[in-house]
């Protein structure tokens, strides 16, 4: 269960047991890799390639949260605003699971009691494993340079 007013999981589970029937999670092997390269030159386009919900990129913007990994690239961008970059994004996803409400035994687990007491805003019924590789090339900007010039240094 999360909470997206804190920006934090509750650690509530909403299952009355620790452990589900094998039949409660769907685990799916998916095999999917997509790569992109683009030049960025706004917060808004770095934050639109890595797939940043909305309500995150302010966070990160004003600075109320700690990036870490790929978004830290974000908090780079408002510290060096004349930096001009080039990502090249790598994104592997292998294995999905997911609960299924579907099955009775799932839905007659869930605790009415934790539903009724608990602060989330939101739950997560799935997650995705993987990786994100992020390559960052950049170049400063310089007052005699023109940022045309720069930009296609970078391509």
């Amino acid at each position: 269960m999360f909470d997206i007013t804190e920006n934090s999981f509750t650690g509530q589970n909403i299952f009355e047991t620790s452990t589900l029937s094998g039949d409660a999670i769907t685990t799916l092997d998916i095999t999917q890799a997509d790569t992109k390269f683009e030049v960025v030159d706004s917060f808004s386009e770095k934050v639109s390639l890595l797939g940043v919900e909305p309500s995150l990129a302010i966070d990160v913007a004003v600075g109320s949260i700690q990036t870490i990994g790929a978004t830290s690239n974000l908090q780079d961008h408002l510290k060096n605003g004349k930096r001009k970059e080039a990502w090249l994004l790598h994104q592997i996803r292998t294995v999905q699971e997911s609960l299924n409400f579907s099955m009775d035994m799932t839905l007659y687990q869930v605790s009415t009691q934790v539903l009724q007491t608990t602060r989330a805003t939101h739950l997560v019924v799935g997650i995705q494993y993987g990786a994100d590789i992020l390559f960052t090339f950049f170049t400063q900007e310089f007052e005699n340079r023109r940022k045309e010039d720069i930009k296609s240094d970078l391509e």
